[in-house]
């Protein structure tokens, strides 16, 4: 494949998880709390686009919101959301990508297929909530203890089920699709 060819199809395939994010704060499974399926995008961008195409897909997704398109959970859009109350689960989305690319492609995750639960659970569970819970802390002036108890411990279980969904789903790509489908298989060389 020619390298402009690849560049073009890593742009589409950023663009697709975009929209797939966008998509994915519209689906809420209706119990308490709430769940969308935006997290889930996130880990899948990190375990199928690797670190650097994973991370446009997630700033391609802010700038969308930061110029009003209301793409965020709830149907909120504009720059309020991006510094608001849950703004650091927002801004961790593109460092969780990157963390999860980079662990997948570091281990050789298309070979070792635990390193998909691993590389998700550090990235898209334990990052993103390490960055939003102390920025609502931050934020609300809540205690420590109360914010947990909000905006961490309920969520726990829907997280930990993406987590696991994310992985099995991207284990199934990978295997399904030619290798050089996608941007994580482009450079893998898994380490001893």
């Amino acid at each position: 494949m020619s390298y402009s060819f690849n560049r073009l199809r890593n742009m589409s395939l950023a663009a697709l998880f975009a929209a797939l994010l966008a998509i994915g704060g519209m689906i809420s499974i209706p119990i308490q709390p709430p769940i969308t399926l935006q997290t889930l995008v996130v880990m899948l961008a990190g375990s199928l686009l690797g670190p650097i195409w994973g991370m446009v897909s997630m700033f391609l997704f802010i700038a969308l919101v930061a110029a009003g398109l209301p793409l965020l959970a709830g149907g909120s859009g504009g720059i309020a959301p991006l510094f608001g109350p849950t703004a650091g689960y927002i801004w961790s989305w593109p460092l969780a990508v990157l963390i999860i690319g980079f662990l997948i492609q570091k281990w050789g995750g298309i070979e070792r297929k635990w390193v998909f639960f691993a590389a998700n659970f550090i990235g898209g569970f334990l990052f993103v909530h390490a960055l939003g819970l102390p920025w609502f802390v931050q934020f609300t002036n809540l205690p420590w203890e109360k914010s947990f108890l909000l905006v961490l411990l309920p969520y726990v279980p829907g997280d930990i089920g993406k987590v696991i969904l994310s992985s099995l789903l991207a284990i199934t790509l990978t295997k399904a699709l030619p290798s050089k489908t996608l941007p994580i298989n482009q450079r893998i060389k898994p380490t001893a």
